[in-house]
């Protein structure tokens, strides 16, 4: 979806994700990090 192989260190909101690419080499994503991005667990309220 963003056209491209991302890097180690980039991060990626989608939807109600973000995806933090922490090890990537040029033909895969070995580890990623995903964390929900929701209001109401930051303290937020709707």
């Amino acid at each position: 979806h963003i056209g491209r192989m991302p890097s180690a260190g980039e991060t990626l909101d989608w939807e109600r994700l973000r995806l933090t690419i922490l090890e990537a080499d040029t033909r895969r994503i070995q580890r990623v990090r995903i964390e929900l991005l929701d209001g109401a667990a930051n303290g937020e309220s709707a």
